[in-house]
């Protein structure tokens, strides 16, 4: 089925600063660049099992250290 994406608008809107990417072989790699910190999105698939994982880094921590 497929997704109407103008119904979703609100949904994307969650997702400003748009972020950038790049596939190679079985890895995708998404940069986000928020004004406090960069994110990165990583999604690897494993074909042999069908299945997907996600990692999600900052470029600064989320506090500052004590």
């Amino acid at each position: 089925m497929p997704i109407n994406l103008s119904a979703r608008r609100s949904w994307f809107s969650f997702s400003i600063p748009h972020g950038t990417g790049s596939m190679a072989g079985n890895v995708i790699e998404f940069i986000v660049p928020y004004p406090q910190t960069a994110f990165k999105d990583r999604f690897e698939y494993f074909p042999e099992s069908d299945t997907w994982t996600l990692e999600i880094t900052a470029q600064q921590p989320f506090a500052p250290s004590l």
